[in-house]
């Protein structure tokens, strides 16, 4: 009875040994014969077989996600080798609108210059306004000062040039 329960290890390694290499068709078939170890293999392969799906099913999922990443990296790619010339052509028309921008720019900041001399000359614009105004209402003055009253009107001077030519004639 030692030795049986001794060498059951190898007796046991050997039965599971044979095990595996039985089909499950013919396996279901034997199973009366070795009712608890053949229930022991099947749990076994069940185990093993949900243990594989899983594994199969993570693999799937993980080959998916890989495909889609290299669709969109291969998706890039084209993208970059068909769009050097479109690239440029945005490079150019973006310095065009650059050069385009710096030209306003400068035109804005002549305009800013200019309303600044006008703001630092103002003072002294309005000094030489005031001192012309004053000359303008002096010589305005003069000359109303120099008219003469002119006695009679036009019309009477008229009539006493015809007069005058009349008796000429």
């Amino acid at each position: 009875l030692d030795f049986l329960v001794v060498s059951c290890g190898l007796i046991r390694a050997r039965f599971e040994e044979t095990q595996r290499q039985i089909p499950d068709t013919y396996a279901d078939a034997i199973s009366p014969a070795m009712y608890l170890e053949q229930h022991r293999l099947k749990l076994e392969r069940a185990m093993q077989r949900i243990a594989d799906r899983r594994e199969r099913a993570e693999l799937e999922t993980m080959i998916q996600t890989n495909q889609l990443s290299i669709k969109g990296e291969k998706a890039k790619l084209d993208e970059m080798e068909a769009d050097p010339s479109s690239t440029q052509v945005n490079i150019n028309r973006l310095r065009a609108r650059e050069a385009e921008l710096v030209a306003e720019l400068e035109k804005w900041r002549a305009d800013i210059s200019s309303q600044e001399k006008k703001l630092a000359n103002l003072p002294r614009a309005i000094e030489q306004q005031r001192l012309k105004l004053k000359k303008s209402i002096k010589h305005l003055l003069d000359l109303s000062k120099s008219l003469k009253m002119i006695p009679s009107t036009d019309a009477l001077d008229a009539l006493a040039k015809e007069e005058v030519e009349q008796i000429r004639q």
